[in-house]
């Protein structure tokens, strides 16, 4: 392989250090879930100290207080036990949906508690744990996952909803005799509280959706419809740290249309649009789903292989020459990663000098290393 010198250490999910710019929040998954938890750990940090200090003050009387601590100081303990995970075994993609689902727990759990201490008024009128249901919403939210803001949309509602439910059937609920702290019971205002709470979570939902084409968007080549170069170098980075840590092989290729100039000083430039258009179109129909096309930039494609040895590349290189039609033909550098060939800029530098190498030979396929 080739390498490069002067390239910076391993590109991974994520750097040692948490959110050293700010623009790495948005690129390293867990970093954002590091960042998110730090949040979840000072809300219940805050919120511990301030049930302390309230059943200090209170004495031995049983308040809302005193048994919702023992949940807080038990989510405390488990928000503190991710952050360590998260900084020894690293982010996985089920993260986001379990932690969001354990947020939400925690909360109907503080809820159901005061049901179970027969203490109804407590779980419908307590302010404090219905904001709660509003911080999950926006720990949600804030990953930009679609599905995931959708599921907390339909939960968290009817997670509430049923609470009340709860409180008025099995705890009978008087909502004749108001408690000095929190008040009566009264219909309209959970009615109010269960309608809020799905408008805001809707309209999460919304954002999120609306969040998730802008950066479709920002993905794609606007011209051939194959994604662009900022995406192609977010994708590589995160396949390469995947690579690295399940030990799997991935190759990937740089191809450039052999004459391409010409068929434009020929046929004009719309022409080629429509040239390149095809192309990339053609190149994705022959890869697997797993694989990416991104326009590297001019007449140049790239295309990510996860999972496949040098040996495979070149068997998908030679089908993926003649893919340009009207008489263009590729000319394809292949590189693989390796313990050399380890960061973005050494995989597409190698793949660089070996598509260098196949143009001055004439067109065809060479490899990264490969010799003549």
């Amino acid at each position: 392989m080739i390498g490069l010198t002067g390239v910076p250490p391993r590109e991974s999910g994520s750097q040692s250090g948490l959110l050293p710019v700010p623009r790495r929040l948005f690129r390293r998954e867990r970093d954002l879930e590091r960042y998110l938890n730090l949040w979840r750990l000072a809300f219940l940090g805050v919120l511990l100290l301030f049930l302390a200090v309230v059943r200090g003050a209170g004495g031995r009387q049983p308040s809302a207080g005193s048994v919702a601590l023992p949940l807080v100081v038990l989510y405390f303990i488990i928000a503190a036990g991710l952050h360590g995970v998260l900084g020894w075994k690293g982010w996985r993609r089920w993260m986001p949906a379990w932690v969001v689902g354990a947020d939400l727990l925690f909360i109907v759990a503080v809820h159901f508690a005061f049901l179970l201490a027969d203490q109804p008024v407590w779980a419908t009128n307590s302010q404090i744990a219905f904001l709660g249901y509003f911080v999950v919403v926006a720990l949600a939210g804030v990953r930009s996952d679609p599905g995931l803001a959708k599921a907390v949309a339909v939960a968290a509602p009817i997670s509430y909803a049923a609470i009340v439910f709860l409180a008025v059937t099995w705890r009978s609920v008087d909502m004749s005799l108001p408690d000095p702290i929190f008040g009566s019971f009264r219909w309209d205002v959970q009615v109010v509280r269960v309608v809020v709470l799905a408008v805001v979570t809707h309209l999460v939902t919304l954002d999120v959706a609306l969040g998730d084409v802008d950066r479709a968007a920002a993905r794609q080549d606007p011209l051939t419809g194959a994604f662009n170069r900022r995406h192609l170098e977010e994708f590589l980075s995160r396949q390469i740290s995947r690579s690295m840590s399940l030990h799997r092989p991935l190759a990937l290729l740089l191809l450039d249309l052999d004459g391409f100039k010409e068929f434009n000083d020929r046929h004009g430039h719309l022409a080629g649009d429509r040239a390149l258009a095809d192309v990339a179109a053609g190149l994705a129909d022959r890869l697997r789903s797993t694989d990416l096309v991104a326009r590297y930039g001019g007449d140049e494609f790239v295309v990510v292989l996860p999972g496949a040895t040098g040996e495979e590349a070149r068997r998908v290189a030679w089908d993926l020459v003649g893919v340009g039609g009207q008489g263009l033909r590729f000319s394809v550098g292949i590189s693989c990663l390796s313990e050399r060939c380890r960061t973005v800029a050494d995989v597409l530098g190698a793949a660089d000098q070996a598509l260098l190498r196949a143009k001055r030979s004439g067109g065809g396929v060479r490899v990264a290393g490969e010799k003549g």
